[in-house]
């Protein structure tokens, strides 16, 4: 049975009611602070530290490098576990997994096709307003700055050149 719990036990005393005891009350060591078992200087693992850092720089860069190569089969793992489920719905309904397979990618391409066809109009005729959008969006731009835009500056530069 606990302590807290036994009717003559004595109550365990708070943290706070407890006193500090400095571990280290004597003048400094070497540069070390008073009241404290630091002691100066830290010492720190250069080496086990360049290490890190070099190997972190080598891993963001080794990505980078196998960017084309990662981006896909990591894009078609997650395709793969995302139509599982339907796949498997298949296989009870007692066609071959090659087959269900075959149909669930089939299904996607034609919905992808179809999605294509619907929004290509939209598409268009963003396209065909996005020079009037971009004289609109930049007049604004250079009426609330109230000076002439990096665009302005660069084309005054090259007119003076």
């Amino acid at each position: 049975m606990p302590a807290e719990h036994q009717p003559n036990a004595e109550p365990r005393p708070l943290i706070a009611d407890t006193p500090m005891k400095p571990e280290h009350a004597g003048p400094p060591e070497e540069g070390g602070v008073p009241g404290s078992s630091l002691q100066f200087p830290v010492h720190v693992h250069a080496r086990g530290l360049a290490l890190g850092v070099v190997a972190t720089v080598a891993f963001v860069f080794a990505l980078q490098w196998a960017k084309n190569f990662l981006v896909p089969l990591l894009l078609g793992i997650f395709i793969a576990y995302t139509l599982n489920p339907l796949v498997v719905w298949l296989e009870r309904c007692r066609i071959r997994r090659m087959f269900g397979a075959t149909i669930v990618t089939a299904v996607m391409l034609l919905l992808m096709a179809g999605v294509v066809v619907k929004v290509q109009g939209q598409f268009v005729n963003i396209l065909e307003e996005l020079p009037e959008i971009t004289h609109k969006l930049a007049n604004i731009l250079s009426k609330s700055s109230g000076k002439p835009g990096a665009l302005a500056q660069v084309q005054a530069a090259a007119t003076e050149l």
